[in-house]
């Protein structure tokens, strides 16, 4: 028992570990295409806890860079490269990859939010619908899947609820798929076709 709770935190240490490497791996790739990123040195996550009462959040659920065109002064709309590790019910899930391009509610107070890919991907809440284009025409699916496939989601909630992402298009794959500087090169590639293709049209 002793050496499978050794093993336990030694692996997420190390999950933890890799995903930083990954993260500069992609900030440097995205940030080399006339992007900077507004998180900084720092990854971007929220209901870290350090209570008695909510060791659940003793853990980081997710863990999110965003990125936006080094001419746009808004932060909004922007592109995300989300690494998650735990659903809204605090169960541990297969670590996934999501990237996208998110963009807030038309709302005058609206400011971005580091949750603004993972929420859509997990579907927090039960507060979004997804659509694939896959077929050429829009269609109605279900919760996305790590396939790669480009999924648009859009909240069910109105502008006034202006903390939540309005809309967006993304992706994912399982993190422990990207093994090597070439899968950081194509994922990237395409998460900067995806912004092409969506916001600048």
């Amino acid at each position: 028992m002793k050496k499978d709770i050794i093993n336990s935190f030694g692996n997420v240490a190390r999950i933890y570990e890799e995903t930083s490497y990954l993260f500069k791996d992609f900030s440097a790739i995205i940030s080399g295409k006339n992007f900077k990123n507004i998180t900084g040195n720092s990854i971007g996550t929220t209901s870290v806890s350090k209570a008695l009462d909510a060791s659940g959040y003793w853990l980081t659920r997710y863990a999110a860079l965003f990125f936006k065109p080094i001419d746009q002064e808004a932060n909004d709309p922007l592109l995300s490269v989300t690494v998650g590790f735990y659903n809204d019910e605090l169960e541990a899930v297969e670590p996934y990859l999501a990237l996208g391009v998110v963009k807030g509610m038309d709302h005058v107070r609206k400011s971005w939010q580091y949750w603004w890919l993972y929420s859509p991907f997990i579907n927090e809440g039960n507060n979004f619908e997804y659509f694939s284009e896959t077929s050429g025409d829009e269609q109605k699916t279900n919760a996305p899947s790590m396939n790669e496939e480009i999924i648009r989601f859009k909240c069910t909630f109105d502008d006034s609820s202006y903390t939540w992402p309005k809309e967006g298009w993304f992706f994912a794959v399982p993190l422990l798929d990207v093994r090597d500087a070439k899968d950081v090169e194509r994922l990237s590639r395409k998460i900067i076709e995806l912004w092409t293709a969506k916001v600048v049209g």
